[in-house]
Order: C-alpha cells, then sequence, then structure tokens
C-alpha cells in the first residue's frame, strides 16, 4: 500500500506532513485515545510515497491522521481506511473477525 500527501493545486508529492495510522478501534471522535499507539508513523519526504508492507492486516480498519502538515498547507482531516487484500498485506489470522 502507497501513502502520499499531494499539493492540492500543484498535485506534487509534498514532504513534511507527519503522518500515522492507527487502529480504527483506537480512535475516538477523530483523535487518537489516550494510550493508543499507531501502528505506523513517518514523515513524507519531498517527490516520494511511502510503502508500506506487511504492516497492515487485510480487512481490518484504521484511521490515517495527518498530526503536522507541511509549511503554508493545512492539516487533513483523518481517513479511515480498510488494510489491502493485495500483496503486501497480511492475512488475518484464521480465528480473526476480518
Amino acid at each position: 500500500m502507497e501513502i502520499s500527501k499531494i499539493g492540492t493545486v500543484t498535485k506534487e508529492l509534498l514532504g513534511g506532513a507527519e503522518l500515522e495510522i492507527y487502529n480504527a478501534a483506537d480512535i475516538e471522535d477523530g483523535k487518537p485515545k489516550d494510550g493508543a499507539s499507531p501502528v505506523a508513523k513517518w514523515t513524507t519526504e519531498q517527490g516520494k510515497k511511502k510503502t508500506l508492507e506487511n504492516i497492515l492486516l487485510a480487512g481490518k480498519q484504521y484511521v490515517l491522521i495527518e498530526v503536522q502538515a507541511p509549511v503554508d498547507y493545512a492539516i487533513a482531516d483523518p481517513i479511515t481506511f480498510t488494510g489491502p487484500r493485495e500483496a503486501g498485506g497480511k492475512k488475518p489470522a484464521e480465528d480473526s473477525p476480518f
């Protein structure tokens, strides 16, 4: 799965965005619950996408949160998404509800 921060006007891949991914169950009112830890976190690099491999479980719900936006950009709203079903996503355990 690839994730990037793209400028709305320039359509360029932006650097300097601090992003975190949480399990959806750890989010309340768009923010991490006290004590919640991100599944992944990184700062975007200019002109580059972030590839997440073998981190997210296929079919599980996650929330992407922008903690800090690049200079001259606003922080984006949280995005809820489902873990990838293609290569690079982990299969859930057989007893998992996902």
